[in-house]
């Protein structure tokens, strides 16, 4: 996730079982630049083995939404 890495499928209507929807927001946010976010709407969801998260990074899906980030003031923390 912040690694970059995780993303099973994009399947948006049938996740494999054990397997839940993380929001994949239409907007981009700014790392540096000082730009203002737009009201988001959901692109796409991306799936991620529900255990999978809790164990490596303690989350929950219900938690998360994705983003695009520009700018490389938090690098290498976003890419």
């Amino acid at each position: 996730i912040v690694a970059g890495v995780g993303a099973i499928t994009e399947e948006a209507n049938d996740p494999p079982p054990g397997f839940v929807g993380v929001p994949a927001l239409d907007m981009r946010l700014a790392a540096g630049g000082g730009a203002a976010a737009v009201p988001e709407t959901i692109e796409k969801y991306l799936y991620f083995n529900d255990a999978w998260l809790w164990r490596q990074y303690r989350l929950r899906a219900r938690d998360l939404a994705m983003f695009q980030v520009t700018g490389d003031s938090m690098e290498p923390t976003f890419k």
